[in-house]
């Protein structure tokens, strides 16, 4: 087997580390994520004796959306074929990126925002579209745990975070004015939207990652090119599995003693510092505060905002999300992480093949709360 190896940047993942091959398979339309019964990790020689010896092995990376989209792919297509279905699925990253992104000035979101407060309808392409209808269908669940309009907040606590202060009570209160889901008005037929608040602003960090690679498998597997798994900065998307494998291997950072004050912990319900996940069909999504998150006057706060508070968690939590498609993990792992974790539990069963894990660190110590299918997924078993 001939090995393609394209140079990376190792960089730190928010909460998911790939380990190796082992199992996901995403097609068009999406499937139950099963467990399955490893070659390695990403930059190292492929497991031979596990490989038929015309397959090739491809890893690109492609720097968006703040962070890096890293693919590896198994294929037996030549060299030149492989690249142009790869520039093929950045290109396709790309054109989301620029309609999605908060950060550049005329995206189609940013557009869409400036038009809060005037009235007017504004008609969506289809990215923004499928992006805001999934993200509608969250909020509602979840009773706006998850919530695109959060914005305004975002910007606020991204600056006063920075000068490790919390943001003015009356500037919070200016700004909620302008934050919920249900001030996004739809119209019949799901093509317009218009903004009923002045000074929205639509973040969609919590949903575009798992959005973008999820069409970014969906473009390689349009070229005939289905072994596929690409991390979106810690959002993992997978296709078929590895020659001679059944799936992929996922190694999801628990929370550890280690991770913070280690005097608010206990030593019950340990987990291991690492856990491994096989899995086929499906998406992987992580949200935490392991590494993104502020001290102001000894507490701690999360990045992760309470829509309903314009406030950082202060709970110490870390979500591990399994679900059927890369939106669908990425938006749950944000609402999970908000709500209360029994809650949370029962949002995963209105969608069918998404399981979770929950750990909150709590006076008693941390705390975990899995779902029903979740531990089928761990290995070893």
């Amino acid at each position: 087997m001939e090995i393609l190896q394209r140079p990376f940047h190792r960089y730190p993942s928010l909460l998911i580390t790939l380990i190796g091959a082992l199992g996901f398979s995403f097609p068009a339309s999406a499937q139950k994520p099963v467990p399955s019964s490893p070659p390695n990790s990403p930059g190292s020689k492929f497991d031979t004796q596990t490989s038929a010896p015309d397959w090739m092995q491809y890893e690109s990376v492609y720097p968006v959306m703040g962070t890096q989209f890293k693919l590896t792919l198994y294929s037996k297509m030549d060299e030149g074929a492989i690249e142009v279905a790869v520039q093929d699925a950045w290109s396709r990253v790309e054109s989301i990126n620029s309609a999605l992104s908060d950060y550049i000035p005329e995206s189609e979101l940013n557009r869409l925002s400036r038009s809060s407060g005037s009235g007017q309808w504004v008609e969506l392409e289809s990215d923004l579209q499928n992006v805001l209808i999934q993200a509608r269908t969250i909020s509602q669940l979840s009773d706006g745990a998850f919530d695109v309009t959060v914005g305004p907040l975002t910007k606020t606590w991204r600056r006063s975070s920075r000068r490790k202060e919390l943001p003015d009570p009356e500037e919070l209160e200016t700004l909620l004015k302008s934050v919920g889901y249900q001030k996004i008005e739809w119209s019949q037929d799901d093509q317009s939207v218009r903004l009923n608040a002045t000074n929205m602003r639509l973040d969609l960090g919590g949903i575009a990652k798992g959005y973008a690679a999820e069409e970014a498998l969906k473009t390689l597997e349009s070229h005939g090119i289905s072994r596929v798994l690409i991390d979106a900065g810690g959002d993992l998307v997978v296709g078929a599995p590895p020659p001679g494998e059944l799936g992929w291997e996922i190694g999801l950072q628990s929370y550890s003693k280690s991770d913070t004050q280690p005097e608010r912990h206990a030593d019950s319900n340990p987990l291991p510092a690492l856990q491994r996940l096989r899995i086929t069909r499906g998406a992987v999504a992580s949200s935490g505060d392991l590494f993104q998150f502020v001290e102001v006057d000894g507490v701690r706060y999360s990045h992760i905002l309470d829509p309903k508070t314009g406030i950082g968690l202060i709970d110490e939590g870390r979500v591990n999300v399994i679900a059927c498609s890369g939106t669908q993990a990425d938006s749950l792992a944000s609402a999970l992480s908000v709500m209360d974790p029994e809650a949370g539990l029962k949002l995963l069963e209105k969608f069918p093949g998404s399981e979770a894990q929950i750990i909150r660190n709590t006076q008693d110590g941390v705390k975990i709360w899995t779902s029903k299918g979740f531990l089928d997924f761990i290995y070893p078993q």
